[in-house]
């Protein structure tokens, strides 16, 4: 029951994690590339 409730808690986290760790290059790229254009 314990590892059952556990799963439900870590997958949601898990998915969320694999979210954020997709979206932090492509954040950065786009900040980089703004500041790049700002200086040109």
């Amino acid at each position: 029951m314990a590892k059952m409730a556990h799963k439900l808690i870590t997958l949601p986290f898990r998915t969320l994690l694999a979210a954020v760790g997709l979206a932090i290059p492509h954040v950065l790229s786009k900040i980089f590339t703004m500041i790049v254009t700002r200086h040109i």
